[in-house]
């Protein structure tokens, strides 16, 4: 009797051990769906780190990476104009599209570019430029490499305590950890010139040649050029939890999951004539977004994606049936408590051994 009890025990332990284990690995999959807009094309990450992309494909960048490069196994992303970022889980970035290191055609009179840095490791987050591209180290400093023809890739002595970063057509933009903003490269429109005073930020946006900033009270600053209205904010704009800025554009995403977009676009169908499911609290539920130079996107808290704009290279339409997936809020993986009543039954009869 003894040995059906140790047996039924085993296998009553076993299945404890593979639920934990199981909950453990959904976990470890499970991260947080991305998107990502260049300038004619899109990039995603689902919940289980693989890469999606469409539109223009003129040089790899509407496509996952290439095998033999894998097309899972990231945990962020970013696209430039042309080209794609992806950091890996084990802080190391693949990068595809357009070769910002290329060296420049002859009689131009470029400078050539910036080689990356290798090894490049340690990287907590990326952005891509025109022709250029960044990294965030895990020492929160920042590396760049590519066209450094306006001082894009020059990044600041001494620069340090950033947490997040931005590129714009031919600039950055860094935030540090006290709340205020840190710029460098082209300055043509003022679009590195940081205004006085600004602090308390939260998140950051380059466009091409604007930049945006974030406050911890939910209001938005833009500065550089406004040719089109793209730093003009909405009057009453409050409540903001995340913004992006593309082009001649730039976008919000309110914390009622609604989305305001100000400004214009380079293409024929302008992205600030927002679709109405993203303009109504009971409809929209977006929980991310990012602007292209002619299109934009949003990511919906059930993991579809809603897309407008131009769609001259299906930048737009590729998003139909596109599901990135539902983030899960952490496992708890504390063994259960196990009540055996019910479960098995227990018992020893006497004189048994």
């Amino acid at each position: 009797m003894f040995n059906l009890l140790k047996d039924k025990m085993l296998v009553l332990y076993l299945g404890i051990i593979l639920c934990v284990i199981a909950a453990v690995s959904v976990e470890t999959l499970a991260g947080t769906p991305q998107i990502s807009a260049g300038r004619a094309h899109s990039l995603t990450l689902d919940v289980y780190g693989t890469i999606g992309a469409w539109g223009e494909n003129l040089d790899n960048q509407g496509q996952p990476p290439v095998p033999p490069t894998p097309t899972t196994g990231y945990i962020h992303i970013a696209a430039g104009a042309d080209h794609n970022l992806a950091i890996k889980a084990d802080g190391t970035v693949v990068e595809w599209g357009f070769d910002v290191t290329a060296p420049p055609p002859p009689g131009f009179g470029l400078p050539m570019p910036t080689a990356k840095p290798s090894p490049l490791v340690g990287v907590i987050d990326v952005a891509g430029g025109a022709s250029f591209s960044a990294a965030l180290l895990d020492t929160y400093t920042v590396v760049a490499w590519g066209d450094n023809s306006a001082g894009q890739t020059n990044v600041p002595a001494g620069l340090t305590g950033v947490t997040a970063i931005t590129a714009g057509d031919a600039h950055m933009l860094a935030l540090k950890s006290d709340g205020t903003v840190v710029g460098w490269g082209d300055n043509t429109f003022g679009q590195t010139t940081i205004p006085a005073g600004l602090t308390g930020v939260v998140a950051i946006a380059a466009g091409n040649n604007h930049s945006l900033a974030l406050k911890s009270d939910g209001t938005v600053v833009g500065w550089g050029d406004n040719t089109d209205g793209q730093i003009t904010i909405p009057a009453g704009l409050t409540g903001v939890t995340a913004i992006a800025a593309s082009s001649l554009y730039s976008m919000a995403l309110k914390s009622d999951g609604t989305v305001v977009v100000w400004g214009t676009s380079t293409g024929i169908v302008n992205v600030n004539v927002v679709p109405t499911i993203l303009t109504n609290p009971a409809t929209a539920h977006v929980i991310a977004i990012a602007a292209g130079d002619s299109h934009a996107m949003a990511l919906i808290n059930d993991g579809s994606i809603v897309a407008w704009g131009d769609d001259f290279a299906n930048q737009v339409t590729g998003a139909i049936g596109v599901n990135l997936g539902v983030a899960s809020a952490p496992a708890d993986t504390t063994p259960p408590v196990i009540t055996l009543t019910g479960a098995v039954d227990v018992y020893v009869e006497a004189g048994t051994a």
